[in-house]
């Protein structure tokens, strides 16, 4: 999630991390610290301080989830980028055409 923070920050100013950088180093951590800030999953997080909006109208800086592509099961955050979406994977970033996305938060 730090690579998509870090997009966020540098988007619209907010730090989404807000103390929890470090904070866990699982899924199962991380899960922990969302339920910790009062949300169920990382589209609730997100939804809580920013807009949803369908994936289609997903622009440049603009965050969206892919569901069940992440190594353990949870929905991976990525950013929209030109023609695609980029996220972090486990050997690195990882590009993946944009229609692979179900759930997007316009960053403004």
């Amino acid at each position: 999630m730090t690579f998509i923070a870090g997009g966020i920050e540098a988007m619209s100013g907010v730090d989404i991390m807000d103390g929890a950088l470090g904070a866990y180093a699982s899924a199962i951590g991380a899960t922990k610290e969302l339920l910790a800030r009062g949300c169920r999953d990382i589209a609730d997080y997100l939804g809580s301080a920013f807009e949803e909006i369908p994936p289609s109208m997903g622009r440049r800086g603009d965050v969206g989830l892919i569901f069940g592509t992440d190594v353990e099961g949870m929905p991976a955050a990525v950013l929209f980028i030109d023609r695609g979406v980029i996220g972090r994977a486990p050997i690195g970033l990882r590009r993946l055409p944009r229609h692979f996305v179900s759930t997007a938060f316009r960053i403004e």
